[in-house]
């Protein structure tokens, strides 16, 4: 599992420097960066999920050696999401490079 973690925050970012590295017209440039924003809550997402499993593995280790019996759970979940905001801004730039051409 931390394998295929670890291949997709790299494949995320490679995304995102891919997109940003196309030449594209001067009308395209906004639409370009906005596709680009996309990557960021995945990445965010991926970095706090690895933050929280660390916290959460510690923690279970941590009552382990004080001897502690109890049954540990860890539930971990990791969510991708593409904010609204960004959705809007992305069909916006999108109907206006239309409107242009």
């Amino acid at each position: 599992m931390a394998e295929r973690l670890i291949t997709t925050y790299e494949q995320l970012i490679d995304w995102g420097n891919e997109i940003r590295s196309l030449r594209v017209s001067e009308d395209s440039e906004g639409l370009l960066e906005i596709t680009a924003l996309f990557v960021e809550q995945p990445i965010e997402e991926v970095r706090n999920f690895t933050l929280s499993y660390v916290e959460s593995i510690e923690g279970a280790m941590k009552r382990i050696a004080s001897g502690s019996s109890e049954p540990i759970s860890v539930d971990m979940r990791l969510t991708f999401d593409f904010p609204e905001d960004l959705q809007q801004r992305f069909n916006e730039e999108l109907r206006s490079l239309a409107d242009r051409n």
